[in-house]
């Protein structure tokens, strides 16, 4: 629900096109260490309202940070635990988990629920 969200302001990747358009979100959802957890909406096509949802990269880097071996069961129990609707992507060392398609504003409050529900259930897979 929208009502998750705390606030959001508008961000620029270093890397990304003057047209791409991105959004920091902080919501009301806490992961492991009680902080909130930060999301991104990114919007690969402005024009059309299609955008697709990001941790970048925070929710692995931060299992990392833990102890936890980025490993191939690594990789298996996370691809298991983020099902069919998400994915995670190595960008430079680092994995984005990402929506697994893209989205238009309509779905914008159910989209961001699940995507914090899948989240909070990877956390709760590695760290307990």
């Amino acid at each position: 629900m929208t009502d998750e969200i705390i606030s959001i302001t508008k961000t620029k990747f270093y890397d990304a096109p003057d047209w791409f358009e991105a959004y920091k979100i902080i919501t009301n959802r806490l992961n492991h260490i009680n902080d909130h957890i930060i999301v991104y909406i990114v919007y690969s096509d402005p024009d059309y309202g299609w955008y697709y949802l990001t941790d970048d990269g925070y929710t692995v880097d931060e299992i990392y940070m833990w102890g936890i071996r980025i490993d191939e069961e690594f990789d298996m129990i996370l691809e298991y635990v983020l099902g069919d609707d998400f994915e995670y992507i190595d960008t430079d060392g680092s994995y984005e988990i990402v929506s697994g398609e893209i989205y238009i504003d309509d779905d914008f409050g159910d989209e961001l629920t699940n995507f914090l529900d899948t989240i909070e259930a990877v956390y709760k897979e590695f760290l307990g």
